[in-house]
């Protein structure tokens, strides 16, 4: 199974859908980023619509240069609100040329599932145990602990709807700290709350007694937004930086 870019994995768990709406609608561009904060010509685009009714659509757009090409990977999605389902489709290019693609369903509850189809017709099913977490459901239960205990240590089975895992959940241990705000931080998200969140994931088949798959290190907001975010695997590290946001208009859930 080809592994999905990490960072697509990170921003898949940025997508909370808080009980009182405080979701942030936003478009937000990061820069790739080197240990010295110098630009390495890579580039996430991210963009969530929706609202606590109608659930969440999601795309995210993965640049980065990769053995002298350039490697583009698109992932829109849709969850509904309240975490039950979701749909994803993602597709990998090289140069302008497609080198893969699938898409997918899940479910999750007492008859959790889900379902992948590659580009070429070839199918693959899981069952989803229960518990597992669909990723706004996972993000909206960390968030609303935070809000309400400040610090939070949480475990969860979460289905990511990346090729990473397949039609199988990651067990992901989080854990969230209160921060105080910096002169760094973006002006829009002045005033809103933040925490550093260290999650520590382990892929289906692993073994938690011999460390993480990967982790990563980020700085979430209250209304949704990544500031920063930096990945560590098998001993690289790979780091992301906030370049713009534009917040857009929250539109109300009226039922």
């Amino acid at each position: 199974m080809r592994r999905a870019p990490i960072i697509a994995v990170v921003l898949a768990l940025a997508v909370p859908s808080l009980a009182r709406a405080d979701i942030q609608p936003h478009k937000a561009i990061y820069d790739l980023v080197d240990e010295d904060g110098a630009a390495t010509g890579g580039r996430v685009e991210y963009e969530i619509l929706g609202n606590a009714c109608d659930g969440w659509a999601v795309l995210q757009k993965i640049d980065i240069p990769k053995a002298g090409a350039r490697v583009v990977t698109t992932n829109a999605s849709w969850e509904a609100a309240d975490g039950s389902a979701m749909r994803f489709h993602e597709t990998t290019e090289r140069d302008g040329q497609t080198v893969s693609r699938f898409r997918g369903q899940a479910a999750s509850g007492s008859n959790g599932f889900a379902v992948f189809t590659d580009g070429e017709g070839g199918e693959s099913f899981g069952q989803l145990p229960q518990g597992t977490l669909l990723p706004t459901l996972q993000t909206k239960t960390l968030l609303t602990q935070a809000k309400r205990d400040r610090s939070v240590l949480s475990s969860n089975k979460v289905f990511l709807g990346t090729s990473s895992e397949g039609a199988l959940p990651l067990e992901i241990t989080s854990v969230l700290s209160p921060r105080a705000s910096t002169p760094g931080d973006h002006p829009e998200l002045d005033g809103q709350p933040s925490w550093n969140v260290t999650s520590s994931f382990y892929e289906a088949g692993g073994r938690p007694d011999t460390g993480p798959d990967y982790t990563v290190r980020s700085i979430q907001f209250g209304n949704g937004v990544v500031q920063s975010m930096e990945i560590t695997r098998e001993g690289a590290t790979a780091r992301a930086r906030l370049r713009s946001l534009d917040l857009y208009e929250v539109v109300e859930c009226n039922r």
